[in-house]
């Protein structure tokens, strides 16, 4: 009766770790999984690849605002880039600055008022003419909307930004509709909630199926006339996870039912020379997992996101400053047949966010990493399937502690353990640093550490006596004497004063309850059992 009040507690004991640890990491419980957020940051660092891209950034720095002046910019600064940039045939330009109303031009006003008053003045002298085509060349140089969309207009291969909320209070420039020109950009979405079923039929995480997904309820966009003569937009919308870092960009975002894709892949997808249509969705029972154009496969989760593979080598991706491209101070040829992109970096300018790297970096630098994911293939990646095998590992651990660990002493117990759960790490590390797979390891490290120091604090609790010390040896070795000058009895008295913790005590006392029997003292050779089963099994006891 006694054995089983002792095995009781720790198959309860191992059921409750297991199973919590099993639905907290199914649910994506955010202070379980904010430990694997550490581990895969770790990894970040470690997985450093050596792959150069065609992704060059042209960053509005300190350097530029000191050379140029204060920011904001006339905007005639951005057709000159655009020029500059073209002149070196890339293969793409993303701008990524968001224009949503005309600039402000108080000059510009007042030209065209002194214009409309001379054609409108009755005492027109001769040399009217000559102030009115000098008005008209002034009006031209410092319109800088219409030097900008000129520039754009023939360039046929530049994406410019848009921007959602999902604040419900929207000011002014904010929309609830979605431009005509900017449809074109879209593809519908089946706009349907996954199912349990429809998840675990792809072998994808059911819970995913209870997890809310907040939409975005407005939009910002470039104003008309410039939007208008640009066929590509994307969305430069990055949201950190709970501890504040990037680590994923949704790659469609779903708004009114259209998805809209992010400024990288718009950029991408010219890179390749091709048209946003020709994206295509692979999904197998409603649960979409890649996107696909031409032979590039980007494995996304259910909601569109793909995992960011930072890297801080310099040569993947080449940066410049927007002051030495404009002054010709960068090698020729360096931008031809290249993806460049334009944006913000200084930090007192624009937002930036921390990534994995422990780095912060600017909205047009996230683009410029996952542009380069996109071309090298080399996103990380959380398999559909992940969740199944973390499953499969954390149960296996569970049942270890169950019915191995119990019936085996404690250093044998912890080298088993120990053994798998390294061998769990191990094989979570490869994958991450070799393959871009990413596995959670601290639901398994929790159930091994905590499940088995609980057990062992059990055992303790249910054993009496102190931790093996010099008392515990002197009692041994009394016991031991008495035990063999017949004094049974007393050897048993001085046994009981001793900790079940140490072996050669559970031994002295096996062989005591042997001699209780060989006198035929039966009662007392139970309660020897009896008592050394407190401890833990032992032999045949």
């Amino acid at each position: 009766m006694k054995d089983r009040v002792t095995k009781t507690p720790n198959w309860l004991l191992c059921l409750i770790i297991t199973m919590a640890m099993l639905i907290g990491m199914l649910w994506g419980y955010y202070p379980l999984l904010q430990l694997d957020m550490k581990v895969y940051d770790k990894l970040s660092q470690i997985r450093m690849r050596d792959m150069p891209s065609p992704v060059v950034v042209i960053e509005i720095d300190r350097h530029s605002i000191n050379q140029i002046g204060p920011w904001p910019w006339p905007r005639s600064y951005m057709a000159d880039i655009i020029k500059t940039v073209s002149t070196a045939k890339p293969k793409a330009i993303g701008l990524n600055i968001l224009y949503q109303k005309k600039e402000l031009n108080p000059a510009l006003k007042e030209i065209r008022s002194i214009r409309k008053s001379l054609k409108d003045s009755q005492y027109l002298g001769r040399d009217t003419e000559y102030v009115t085509d000098m008005l008209s060349a002034a009006n031209r140089k410092i319109d800088h909307d219409s030097l900008l969309i000129s520039t754009l207009r023939p360039t046929g291969n530049v994406v410019l930004p848009i921007k959602f909320s999902w604040d419900e209070s929207t000011d002014n420039n904010d929309s609830n509709e979605v431009p005509g020109w900017l449809k074109k950009n879209t593809l519908a979405s089946a706009n349907t909630s996954l199912t349990p079923k429809e998840l675990i039929a792809t072998l994808r995480n059911p819970l995913l199926a209870f997890k809310p997904v907040i939409q975005p309820t407005s939009l910002r966009t470039s104003f008309h006339a410039l939007a208008a003569v640009i066929s590509r937009h994307g969305h430069t919308n990055y949201q950190p996870d709970q501890d504040g870092v990037v680590r994923q960009e949704s790659l469609l975002l779903n708004f009114q039912g259209q998805l809209f894709p992010s400024f990288a892949l718009q950029a991408t997808m010219v890179f390749d020379d091709h048209n946003f249509s020709d994206l295509q969705i692979s999904s197998r029972n409603n649960v979409s997992s890649a996107l696909r154009y031409a032979s590039r496969k980007l494995h996304v989760s259910p909601d569109f996101k793909m995992f960011i593979d930072f890297d801080d080598n310099p040569f993947v991706i080449s940066t410049f400053s927007f002051s030495d491209v404009l002054e010709g101070k960068i090698p020729k040829g360096i931008l031809a047949d290249k993806l460049v992109l334009i944006g913000l970096t200084d930090p007192e300018l624009t937002r930036t966010f921390l990534t994995p790297l422990g780095t912060r970096r600017s909205e047009i630098e996230i683009s410029a990493a996952t542009a380069e994911n996109i071309i090298n293939n080399s996103s990380i990646q959380r398999p559909g399937w992940a969740w199944f095998l973390e499953t499969i590992v954390l149960l296996y651990f569970g049942i270890i502690l169950l019915s191995i660990t119990n019936r085996l002493t404690t250093r044998v117990s912890i080298l088993i353990l120990g053994t798998f759960l390294v061998s769990w790490w191990g094989l979570a590390a490869f994958m991450f640093i070799n393959n871009g797979f990413w596995f959670y390891v601290a639901p398994h490290t929790i159930v091994v550490l905590l499940g088995f120091s609980l057990q062992q604090l059990l055992l303790m609790m249910a054993a009496p006596g102190k931790k093996v010390d010099e008392h515990t040896e002197m009692n041994k070795m009394l016991g031991l004497s008495f035990q063999a000058q017949g004094l049974l009895d007393m050897a048993f008295d001085s046994f009981r004063k001793c900790s079940l913790n140490d072996e050669p005590v559970k031994e002295a006392i096996y062989n005591l309850a042997l001699d209780f029997e060989r006198k035929r003292m039966f009662n007392k050779a139970i309660s020897g059992y009896e008592y050394l089963l407190k401890g833990g099994k032992f032999k045949d006891a």
